[in-house]
């Protein structure tokens, strides 16, 4: 569960999902899942070796590919899948998230994402939503998000807690994971519920509506 997802502000550095290599096959997924070019590498300046600048500029500005979901639980009213840290309520309220693993499709990683951060195996990929680029809020490291819908039966359980497992850096912590109606009453962390309009304009969080 590689997650820089935001709690990144409490947790800097999570790096485990880089090291476990799970998949999950069998999940419907509705639309092409889009492929994310890597940017173009800046000018070379004088003063350096031109290709010692050229690899200098490219690590710099290449940034990190991630994946955020937006996991809707149709009941009465529409619901969404967040979370919190049992341990670290200061990491606030957030959903799924984390980095792409290399040569792991955008959809596998949604879906891997979720089942690491919350256990939930029968999440669906509808389809991509947007493409946000923005910095880390701290570090301010360039960070491409791949915004998804997914969908989770309505037989899915009203809450729950998850105990992250393996080796990893996050393994053992705990997070309470709930689903809570949409619209949402206040902003997630980070503005993670910044897009939830582009679904449904009824969806959008009052704080973010223009």
């Amino acid at each position: 569960m590689e997650r820089e997802y935001i709690r990144d502000r409490t947790l800097e550095g999570h790096e485990s999902a880089r090291k476990r290599g799970k998949t999950f096959g069998g999940a419907g997924v509705t639309d092409d899942m889009p492929s994310v070019a890597p940017p173009s590498p800046l000018r070379p300046a004088s003063g350096l070796g031109l290709r010692g600048r050229y690899l200098e500029n490219a690590q710099v500005t290449r940034p990190r590919i991630r994946v955020a979901a937006y996991v809707i639980r149709h009941r009465a009213v529409p619901e969404l899948l967040v979370f919190d840290h049992v341990d670290m309520p200061q990491a606030g309220t957030q959903i799924p998230a984390g980095g792409v693993h290399p040569d792991e499709e955008l959809h596998q990683a949604v879906l891997r994402e979720v089942v690491e951060e919350t256990g939930l195996l029968t999440a669906t990929v509808i389809r991509p939503i947007t493409v946000e680029d923005k910095p880390h809020p701290d570090t301010r490291q360039p960070r491409r998000t791949t915004y998804f819908h997914l969908q989770a039966p309505a037989t899915t359980a009203d809450a729950w807690h998850h105990t992250v497992g393996g080796a990893g850096d996050d393994a053992g912590l705990t997070f309470f994971c709930r689903f809570v109606p949409l619209p949402l009453e206040r902003s997630l962390t980070d503005d993670q519920d910044a897009w939830l309009g582009h679904l449904d304009p009824r969806w959008a969080t009052p704080a973010t509506l223009s």
